[in-house]
């Protein structure tokens, strides 16, 4: 009996139907229950750091931190059980305006209490410990690297010093140093954020760690007022920036992420609501703090849109290049290799002294078992994802800022896994891009990208046409997923979707036949009138169709979708 094997397209939408499946799974979960689960995870990490680390800091943050993460996890349970319960006796199983209210007051208020328990509270008594104890200890590299690159500002000095070769350990040599010879791994503006140590030294108040943390909260929470999301998406993201293990260890402990993060997040924010030239300013910002941004920094230039909704990359980039040439180019001008040394090939391990950022992720295993691999593999990964990625930017160019968000985290996370010197806190950038995707997708705005031969659309919430597919005018009708989406839905046989198909295709023809013409605008007033005339030939009622315009080219697009509609619509009768 003749066996048929499984190819490649087959196991690839086995897989993306199990991804959508369990993302559907997840995103039906309730936001109670969603608050008690990521914290329960949290205090699971918290309980394995404490007996699996070997960072003392770590250790500390550990024992610190399970019992607001747990208390967090209980609290949420027993709200949501309480929710159910409240559900169940009233009418119709939904909760009253004033539940509603006193629930987003009790999650408010347990999210608040982790943040005190887990972030806030560790990150005094370590600065506390840090100026009471010996010195340097207490603190990561990353907070006395940065408040060195500070004082070197103030005094007019380099920060960036050539990397001398090192062939044997640099014990810990000064205290409040960094345990390595003079270098600075991140761009000049993250120095910024060390200059209070030269105003205030031996002070608990100049600690890098403390304008980390402000920086990523004033930031962060200007992203959050500007986005146009709803609460329960902006709790999401604000949980993962400041809350979750992979935001509130790092900048307990010194780590420097976090203040990139938010302001990627307000750059796409910005790029959101669609103004590209602030949001190019804050790139630029970003960029010049570290080079971990320069990934989200290229591709949001296919986001960029102005207020009509036409592409504007260029604005994007002088305002990103506004910012970040006048910092970084004078650094470079001054020492070029020192500057190409301290920022680039240490944190990828090719410089002259290993970085100690290393993580057992698959990278850095090969690596150990090849040591031959330690400079092939980065170039080597690094050309193989520019190839894969152009390939796709070339078929699927992104044209919103979720798509760019998801792209770049998928992009980040291969970097991350597959470097040679990774460390595993480096994997909050595409968690938090993959959170913005989510919290982001709900408020995009209309966006034309090629798919193919044709021109599909997003519906944006800020037209005329609201995010569900519901016209705002004369007439009101919903219009199908396929339509939407520019796309079959892949809930349905092929056979129910016959008739919303051929619509999207009327539209996609209509956009190459009459590139001068609105698809969006064409087609949904099209669509509108096809459900009239269905409406009048069940009720036997005659009514005038929707105002599709006064000139000839809606006159001509009305004879041209009935000519590919007629056909569709009769099998599907």
């Amino acid at each position: 009996m003749p066996t048929t094997a499984l190819t490649i397209t087959d196991w690839r939408n086995r897989c993306v139907a199990l991804a959508r499946r369990t993302f559907d799974r997840v995103r039906r979960i309730s936001p109670v229950n969603g608050d008690a689960v990521l914290y329960a995870f949290s205090a699971l990490f918290a309980l394995v750091t404490i007996y699996t680390s070997t960072n003392g800091l770590y250790q500390v943050w550990g024992r610190m931190a399970l019992a607001p993460f747990a208390f967090g996890a209980v609290a949420s349970a027993g709200l949501a059980l309480f929710l159910r319960r409240a559900r169940r006796r009233q009418l119709g199983h939904r909760l009253t305006p004033v539940q509603h209210r006193r629930a987003w007051v009790a999650r408010i208020g347990v999210a608040v209490c982790v943040f005190v328990g887990a972030l806030a509270i560790p990150l005094g008594m370590e600065i506390l410990w840090r100026f009471d104890g010996v010195a340097g200890s207490h603190v990561q590299p990353e907070g006395p690297t940065v408040e060195v690159g500070g004082q070197d500002l103030v005094k007019g000095q380099d920060p960036y010093r050539k990397i001398q070769n090192v062939h044997h350990y640099v014990p810990y040599h000064a205290p409040g140093e960094p345990d390595t010879p003079g270098f600075l791994p991140y761009l000049p503006l993250m120095a910024v954020l060390g200059i209070p140590s030269d105003i205030w030294p031996n002070n608990g108040l100049s600690d890098a760690r403390i304008f980390f943390t402000v920086t990523t909260l004033v930031v962060g929470s200007a992203a959050l007022y500007l986005c146009k999301a709803n609460g329960r998406r902006k709790i999401r993201a604000l949980q993962a920036l400041i809350i979750l293990p992979l935001a509130s260890l790092p900048l307990a402990t010194g780590g420097d992420d976090l203040p990139v993060v938010a302001f990627l997040l307000l750059a796409m924010v910005l790029a959101q609501r669609r103004r590209p030239f602030a949001s190019g300013i804050v790139l630029g910002i970003a960029s010049a703090m570290k080079f971990t941004a320069w990934p989200l920094a290229v591709l949001a230039l296919f986001a960029a849109r102005n207020r009509k909704g036409e592409r504007r990359p260029m604005t994007m980039l002088a305002g990103l290049l506004v910012v970040a040439v006048p910092t970084i180019f004078p650094f470079a001008l001054r020492g070029p290799i020192a500057l190409f040394d301290d920022v680039v090939l240490f944190p990828l391990g090719l410089s002259a002294i290993p970085s100690t950022a290393a993580s057992a992720l698959p990278g850095h295993e090969l690596v150990l078992a090849f040591p031959a691999l330690s400079r092939a593999l980065p170039l080597s990964v690094g050309f193989i994802l520019a190839l894969v990625l152009a390939r796709y930017l070339f078929k699927r160019r992104p044209g919103t800022v979720s798509q760019v968000c998801e792209i770049t985290g998928v992009v980040m996370c291969a970097l991350i896994l597959l470097a040679p010197n990774p460390r595993v806190g480096y994997l909050l950038y595409p968690i938090n891009f993959f959170v913005w995707a989510y919290l982001l997708a709900a408020v995009d705005g209309i966006a034309l990208r090629p798919s193919g031969n044709s021109t599909t659309s997003s519906i944006s919430a800020n037209g005329p046409w609201s995010a569900k597919g519901k016209m705002v005018g004369m007439a009101t009708t919903r219009m199908p997923a396929s339509m939407v989406r520019g796309r079959r839905s892949s809930r349905r046989p092929r056979a129910a979707n016959s008739a919303s198909t051929a619509t999207g295709q009327a539209v996609n023809f209509m956009a190459d036949a009459m590139p001068n013409t609105s698809p969006e605008r064409n087609g949904r007033r099209r669509w509108a009138n096809t459900m009239a005339r269905r409406r009048n030939a069940t009720t036997g009622m005659s009514s005038p169709p929707v105002a599709s315009g006064s000139d000839a080219r809606g006159r001509i697009t009305n004879a041209w979708t009935a000519r590919i509609l007629r056909r569709p619509l009769a099998r599907q009768r």
